[in-house]
């Protein structure tokens, strides 16, 4: 908080807002700024506006959701563009270059797996399928391992099935 300016002998506080939901009176930077509120703020306090919009969100999750993977979908060329750009940047090329390589040290059996797995496809052992096992969808498929001590026992997923398989897999610690 800054100190109250003394201005001839006489201090001068900071100017104040009541909160519309809390009903306290606060300082002005505890109210987010708004063209259209009073003194250039919003009706509520910053801590007020917290809990409503998780309420809200709790209430709505569902809505919201879809929402949000309409507005992916709409805006999917602009999404990959603005990420290609974001990784070609110095500084997230070598943090992801390190994140890789730390990764790549932690898990070795993954790694050799991968690598197996890899050879054979190019060997022709293994067929790439062109729907994914889980949900049927014709994107770009991933190889998935359940158990890496067997390389060539995968199934074929799309990148979001392949990731809920992992957070699942994560959640009972098999991974």
């Amino acid at each position: 908080m800054s100190e109250p300016k003394s201005i001839g002998g006489t201090e001068e506080k900071p100017p104040t807002k009541v909160c519309k939901t809390c009903g306290i009176k606060k300082e002005l930077t505890q109210f987010s700024p708004s063209k259209l509120g009073a003194l250039g703020r919003k009706p509520k306090c910053k801590p007020c506006m917290v809990i409503e919009n998780r309420a809200y969100r709790a209430a709505n999750l569902e809505r919201i959701r879809i929402q949000n993977t309409r507005s992916a979908d709409k805006n999917r060329d602009k999404i990959r563009a603005y990420h290609r750009r974001a990784g070609q940047l110095p500084s997230c090329k070598a943090k992801n270059s390190k994140r890789l390589k730390d990764w790549r040290i932690r898990h070795p059996e993954r790694v050799a797996a991968q690598e197996q797995a890899r050879r054979a496809l190019r060997r022709g052992e293994l067929v790439r399928p062109s729907t994914c096992a889980h949900c049927g969808n014709t994107r770009k498929l991933e190889m998935s391992h359940t158990d890496y001590s067997k390389p060539i026992d995968i199934e074929w997923l799309c990148h979001k099935c392949h990731r809920l398989k992992d957070a699942r897999l994560r959640r009972e610690g098999k991974m």
